[in-house]
């Protein structure tokens, strides 16, 4: 068998971080209750299923009757129910994904990382920050549909800083050194990206990548 060119073999390792990354922000949005209805739903339309399966070989038989008393374990509106559920929790299940997917996406064309460590790092940001580098909109919009996410510091919890926000503000050699202080997990280097930015700001962030 042939060996994978590194780039390819690169690719797909990526890939699967991504998919990875993407079940993983799934299950923290309600992921794991939602696939345990969607499993609950199939396996009742089983039953429905072997239940109908049956009175349907009985019938063939000339048995068209159920028998006084008798009942099926599942009830023809009990498994339509049950199906117009699974249709539900499914369509759910695909938002919460291609959202996941969006969240993932944003990370990595903002952090544009270049090497094995700063694509996992950015996968990691997409991850653990519940506000994590939104979608592109209008300033109108943004400031319409900002919600404060707080992180913890001790035991009490604080505003998280406009990450997205400040990220763009940077140019030149202060880009790379926000990414690799978010790789490294430095505040040192944070303060040195931030270097021009106000003292609440440079401490807020440094403070998030102590924590991170």
């Amino acid at each position: 068998m042939s060996e994978i060119r590194p780039e390819l073999a690169q690719k797909v390792a990526r890939a699967k971080q991504v998919s990875a990354a993407v079940r993983a922000i799934y299950l923290s949005n309600g992921g794991d209750v939602l696939d345990r209805q969607i499993r609950h739903c199939d396996a009742v339309l089983d039953l429905t299923l072997a239940c109908r399966e049956s009175e349907l070989a009985r019938a063939r038989q000339g048995h068209v009757l159920r028998e006084k008393g008798e009942r099926p374990h599942i009830s023809p509106s009990e498994g339509r129910l049950n199906s117009d559920k699974l249709t539900r929790y499914c369509d759910r299940r695909a938002d919460l994904l291609l959202q996941a997917r969006a969240r993932v996406n944003e990370a990595l064309r903002a952090f544009d990382p270049q090497t094995d460590a700063e694509f996992q790092a950015a996968l990691e940001f997409a991850i653990d920050s519940e506000n994590a580098l939104p979608a592109e909109s209008s300033g109108s919009e943004k400031a319409a549909t900002a919600q404060p996410t707080l992180m913890e510091q001790g035991k009490e919890f604080v505003e998280m800083p406009d990450i997205p926000t400040i990220f763009k503000s940077l140019t030149g050699e202060d880009v790379e050194l926000f990414k690799q202080a978010v790789t490294r997990r430095d505040p040192a280097a944070m303060e040195r990206a931030l270097r021009n930015h106000p003292p609440e700001v440079r401490a807020a962030m440094a403070k998030f990548v102590s924590a991170a």
